[in-house]
């Protein structure tokens, strides 16, 4: 994507006033007089958070304004560690397993851009790990979890390496090792594929931790073999920066007195909890955001009792289901949810794998195929029932493949339309909602629907005065 300017009342972005090919920012350091810096900061609000437990806890990482710099796309990651307090006893095959990865911290993201908000993200964590599931294959889940904590193999005690990589359950923080280190690339808006400009703006990014029963699952041991706290320490942000010289910054301020950066974001829409054993019929999930370009949608449903807790997602025993925006309908025929070759279709098309071995994901047909109740060839869903509340190392993580990950996803990209050249549907003058059409009755527990929405934004950023617009 080209970086582009316009005048200073900052107007809606042009695809005519587009900065010639030679000065995108693929070619950026070596076309303008620069060197390479890495920018390190601490929190705004402190580096050490002990014993969280119940609470949740704000932190907020910024990216300060800095003279003639300019943050590489792709580089800056949250970073820090995490101990786990209350295990003085058991073994390796004891303690409390991480559901998903170190994102799954995570609650709630907020970013800023010059004061200016530019998205909000809740249920952050859920949503990372269903699209790690549909992008990240279990080759590359094991070689992350050096930085992400997403599977406890590699260590000496783990005896196989490839069922953890697919199943739900990451490093497990037991009597032997309960401390961990982390590095997370930063998600949403500011992960974009310009140089980002420090000189003229600063961001914040202010992350809610959360409790820690949320993101965890003890597994079977005595007393004091499982996790009672956590504890977050060194805490920063990491990024890779372009340092130009006065004169070359000052020239393309000159130059391109404003900049356009188009991102993409996510959005939360709490979806309907349905009662347990709801029956047949249909049920409409309302879309409460209104937005110019919605390009795709990821939607879960997990059970009250999933092993997985609300990370887990299984099929609402659906025959089929559908997006209604207005008077239209995504896809024109409903998605066959009791096929499910269908349904995993629709996925590798949001996330651009049909036919490649590119992110294609870790998704298997024991984890894909979840379902409420046994229904059309799936599994009943893995749940505390059929493994225990406080299962066993071996029955999650060590020699079964354990999780539910039936999380759907819907493409909804189209060609640019008009100067704001948004990739998607518009909901903006009517409803939407997502429709569910039940086959069989639901399990006797309440299951509780989660859908995000995918959608394209305009970061204007004025580079004399500061100022920030955001287009959505």
């Amino acid at each position: 994507m080209l970086l582009q300017t316009a005048q200073m009342s900052i107007p809606a972005p042009s695809i005519a006033r587009a900065v010639p090919p030679q000065l995108t920012y693929s070619a950026f350091q070596s076309l303008v007089p620069s060197r390479k810096e890495q920018y390190r900061r601490r929190t705004l609000s402190g580096q050490y958070f002990t014993a969280l437990t119940t609470q949740t806890q704000p932190v907020t990482f910024s990216l300060d304004k800095t003279p003639n710099t300019w943050v590489t796309p792709g580089t800056p990651c949250i970073c820090g560690q995490v101990s786990f307090g209350g295990i003085s006893a058991g073994t390796e095959s004891n303690g409390t397993a991480l559901i998903g990865s170190f994102y799954s911290m995570l609650r709630r993201q907020v970013t800023k851009a010059a004061g200016q908000p530019v998205e909000t993200i809740d249920n952050l964590g859920v949503l990372i790990h269903h699209l790690t599931n549909n992008t990240a294959d279990s080759s590359q889940s094991l070689s992350l979890s050096n930085m992400l904590g997403g599977t406890d193999m590699g260590t000496k005690y783990g005896p196989s390496a490839y069922s953890a990589s697919i199943g739900s359950f990451g490093v497990v923080a037991n009597n032997n090792m309960n401390s961990f280190s982390f590095c997370l690339p930063i998600f949403g808006a500011l992960n974009q594929d310009k140089m980002l400009p420090l000189h003229s703006h600063g961001y914040e990014i202010e992350l809610t931790f959360a409790p820690l029963s949320e993101f965890t699952r003890d597994l079977s041991g005595g007393a004091n073999t499982t996790a009672t706290s956590y504890t977050l320490s060194n805490l920063e942000i990491i990024a890779e920066c372009c340092v130009t010289d006065e004169a070359a910054t000052q020239q393309l301020l000159q130059m391109y007195p404003v900049i356009y950066l188009r991102a993409e974001s996510w959005t939360y829409n709490a979806g309907t909890q349905l009662a347990a054993s709801s029956g047949v019929g249909g049920y409409d999930m309302p879309l409460t955001s209104t937005l110019r370009g919605i390009k795709r949608i990821l939607w879960s449903c997990a059970p009250a009792d999933a092993i997985d807790k609300n990370f887990g997602s299984v099929n609402p025993n659906l025959a089929n289901w559908q997006l209604i925006v207005g008077s239209r309908a995504f896809p024109t025929q409903p998605v066959e949810a009791s096929r499910l070759a269908y349904v995993y279709l629709e996925c590798q098309k949001a996330t651009g794998s049909v036919n490649t071995s590119d992110h294609c994901g870790n998704l298997t047909r024991r984890t894909f195929a979840s379902a409420s109740t046994a229904f059309m060839g799936a599994g009943a869903y893995d749940s505390t029932a059929t493994l225990t509340i406080t299962p066993t190392y071996a029955n999650v993580i060590s020699t079964a493949i354990c999780g539910n990950k039936h999380a759907p996803m819907l493409d909804l990209e189209t060609l640019p339309f008009s100067n704001y050249m948004f990739n998607g549907v518009s909901s903006i003058g009517g409803s939407s909602y997502l429709r569910f059409n039940i086959m069989s009755p639901l399990a006797a527990v309440t299951h509780q629907t989660h859908i995000f929405v995918n959608y394209d934004l305009i970061i204007a950023l004025d580079m004399h005065s500061g100022a920030a617009t955001v287009t959505q």
